[in-house]
């Protein structure tokens, strides 16, 4: 969470990152960030409950499965204006963490099948995968 959260916070953004748990690890990286001038909020809250306002840019690394992803997507994929960017898509790219049937990449392959609006810009598979997909 914190070292996904930290590359972003270098540009001068706003950025609202969501979690689960309260890590304390975590919590203070945001409030130092906060301390430092840096527009950034944590939530703890559930991404399936959540009601993301609209972003240009969405980056999904939470429960890894199939599922999980699918359904983040169906809720805050029409809220991104531009890029969606997703980890673990070779890690856990057709299997989730627990070993569910479908993994990241099964739904990332999905969505992109069903919503023409939007394109596989990059997929890297080192480092457990980074996936990238934007709007046409």
């Amino acid at each position: 969470q914190a070292r996904c959260s930290r590359a972003f916070t270098r540009y001068d953004i706003e950025l609202h990152s969501y979690d689960i748990v309260e890590y304390e690890e975590v919590q203070n990286f945001f409030r130092e960030a906060r301390a430092a001038g840096r527009n950034v909020t944590l939530h703890i809250e559930n991404t399936l409950e959540a009601n993301i306002a609209p972003t240009d840019i969405l980056l999904v690394d939470s429960y890894h499965s199939g599922e999980q992803v699918s359904k983040e997507l169906e809720l805050h994929a029409h809220k991104v204006r531009k890029y969606i960017f997703f980890h673990d898509t070779t890690l856990f790219a057709e299997s989730g963490q627990c070993g569910e049937p479908t993994g990241v990449w099964n739904a990332v392959e999905d969505f992109l099948k069903n919503h023409n609006e939007w394109m596989l810009i990059e997929r890297r598979t080192n480092n457990n995968g980074m996936t990238l997909i934007g709007r046409k």
